[in-house]
């Protein structure tokens, strides 16, 4: 992927083992202090269509409550957009035949169009996860740009003197719920 590191994604520095020392370069940091004042450090995501697909929406809504969104700017919140509306379209029923039109006394009749959800094709799919690791919305592509969020989850963690497992835990961590789907 464009932009990510070749082989497994970084361990974090405090379970890292070393055999040399990291790289002394200067780091920017910017602060908003250090910022001009038409500089928004904090921007405010757009509103949503209503008229999105239920899986852009909830990719939305999750999004929201993502650590990706800690250092996101308003050109990546204009982007999520874009990409999202793009997922919203791919997941709209597509054209997969039409019916010829009929002249009837002289009269063209239109033909028929029939529309049908088809999957994803692989350059939508890549365009995504390239967007979604540029923005570090996984671990994994977290890890790649130096940005580590501690979720305070073990591999065992106690509730209630029962230990629970990983997958329980991160479930009981979500800060929405899913949203439910339309039922047909």
């Amino acid at each position: 992927m464009a932009g990510m590191l070749p082989g497994p994604a970084a361990k974090p520095d405090d379970v890292r083992q070393r055999a040399n020392q990291p790289a002394s370069g200067e780091q920017t940091v910017v602060t908003p202090e250090g910022v001009p004042s038409y500089v928004d450090m904090v921007p405010e995501p757009p509103e949503p269509p209503a008229q999105w697909h239920p899986r852009a929406r909830a990719f939305y809504d999750r999004l929201l409550h993502d650590p990706a969104r800690m250092t996101m700017t308003g050109a990546d919140w204009e982007l999520a957009m874009f990409m999202l509306e793009n997922l919203h379209r791919s997941l709209q029923p597509q054209v997969v035949a039409t019916i010829p039109s009929k002249v009837e006394d002289g009269v063209a009749i239109p033909g028929d169009v029939i529309r049908e959800p088809v999957p994803m094709n692989g350059s939508q799919q890549m365009a995504f996860l390239r967007w979604a690791a540029m923005v570090g919305i996984t671990e994994g592509a977290r890890r790649a740009l130096g940005i580590h969020v501690k979720l305070g989850v073990t591999t065992e963690t106690v509730q209630g003197g029962q230990p629970v497992g990983v997958v329980k835990s991160r479930a009981d961590l979500m800060l929405v719920p899913p949203p439910e789907e339309e039922q047909g």
